[in-house]
């Protein structure tokens, strides 16, 4: 079940991700096409209103006239352009303008709009040639000759296609791009958990396989190993064999219990707060015996309990397996130093010890280091201990050497 969540979860970040997706490449088409169209009616713009004071300078067209000329200045463009196919550009606003004297005195002027009488002072102070652009207009300044004086004239015309209108649209269309993604969220949901549907119904089978695997062979080797154990007591001489048999039903049983815990293994678990000082006293506890047997010695160094948060069978079975290994592994009468300080752990024997080429695969499901194969171990526990590991970002660092023993660094940061 917990497969099935987290399959669940994976299926709405990829609809999330497909959906955020296509939001971000329609808005920069949508920033794209209307930054294009604003910048466009400006420079149009600008150039209509650069082709009326050419036409005025050129043709030294009396002040009188000025009036009818620019009321014209549509029929003046269009004549321009009659032979473009398309113009996006024919429907604009009527141009305004205003003749002043030397002095600046305003001599004739048709203005219809209010107009930023502080641009226009910038303007005129700076008697710029160029179009500019003040507040959505455009004003365009052109100094007049005649024979008596010289005047000033200055055009002033409205953007079609001003800036609240390119903010409006913009607007307008994010929310109707941001409608459509969750549109798009919802129909890539479906379509998602339709193609994840046989990813899912293998999750499932496999789970069912490994617990019913688990169930199925459970109750024979039981029977086989009471069985066994009978036989023992009767058939003295062939108890070699049948404690070897015993032996191997009992790895075989681990192993079925490895497969099933890798298979329960979830991230989501019930955090608590373990003492990392009871859980080795524990664990050492457990395998007391085996210490006994073995004759070791076990070293504890540099100890400063601290807590950790994490499910407390998963902790155990991290710690558990490591320490197992040292014991396991260890010569009669060898020592295993364990310290804990500073939310690390450290596990070293004083005999194992790991090629440097096979450092990097001990992690690794089934993977037996050459010295190990020959005892009861299957190389899948510590694939286990990895998985855990990851679960809570906890890191894991192995130092070998030959003849001088292995180190494993637990940091639980």
């Amino acid at each position: 079940m917990n497969q099935k969540n987290q399959l669940h979860k994976v299926q709405i970040r990829l609809t999330i991700i497909f959906a955020l997706l296509v939001f971000l490449i329609a808005s920069f088409l949508e920033i794209s096409f209307f930054s294009y169209k604003y910048i466009s009616w400006i420079i149009n713009e600008k150039n209509k209103l650069e082709h009326i004071s050419r036409v005025i300078n050129e043709n030294h067209i009396p002040l009188h006239q000025l009036n009818s000329l620019i009321k014209n200045e549509r029929k003046l463009w269009e004549d321009r352009h009659k032979k473009d196919e398309y113009n996006m550009w024919d429907k604009w606003k009527i141009i305004n303008f205003a003749i002043l004297d030397s002095y600046n005195n305003v001599l004739l002027e048709n203005i219809r709009w209010d107009i930023d009488l502080d641009a226009v002072k910038k303007v005129l102070e700076n008697k710029t040639r160029e179009v500019q652009l003040e507040n959505n207009t455009i004003i365009k300044y052109l100094s007049i000759e005649r024979t008596i004086e010289n005047y000033q004239l200055l055009i002033f015309k409205h953007l079609n296609y001003d800036l609240e209108s390119y903010l409006s649209d913009m607007i307008k269309f994010l929310i109707a791009i941001w409608l459509f993604s969750i549109l798009f969220f919802i129909i890539g949901y479906f379509f998602v958990k339709k193609n994840l549907k046989p990813v899912e119904e293998n999750i499932i089978e496999m789970n069912d396989f490994v617990h019913n695997a688990w169930h199925e062979l459970k109750t024979p080797i039981s029977v086989i190993h009471s069985n066994l154990q009978l036989m023992k007591q009767f058939w003295v001489y062939k108890e070699e064999m049948i404690n070897e048999n015993i032996n191997e039903i009992n790895r075989l049983n681990d192993l079925i219990e490895a497969l099933v815990t890798i298979s329960d293994i979830q991230e989501n678990t019930k955090l608590s707060s373990n003492s990392i000082h009871n859980e080795i006293t524990y664990i050492l506890e457990e395998y007391k015996n085996l210490i006994l047997e073995k004759d070791l010695m076990i070293k504890h160094i540099q100890i400063s309990d601290f807590n950790i948060s994490s499910d407390k069978e998963y902790l155990y079975i991290l710690l558990s397996n490591i320490i197992k290994n040292a014991i396991k592994f260890s010569n009669k009468g060898e020592a295993i130093n364990i310290s804990f300080k500073d939310n690390q752990c450290i596990i070293q024997d004083y005999w194992v010890w790991i090629e440097e080429e096979n450092l990097k695969n001990i992690f690794n499901r089934f993977f037996q280091e050459q010295q190990s194969r020959n005892s009861d171990g299957f190389g899948i526990w510590l694939s286990l201990v990895w998985k855990i590991a990851n679960i809570y970002n906890w890191k894991i660092k192995v130092e070998s050497i030959k003849n001088q023993g292995t180190k494993f660094i637990i940091n639980f940061k």
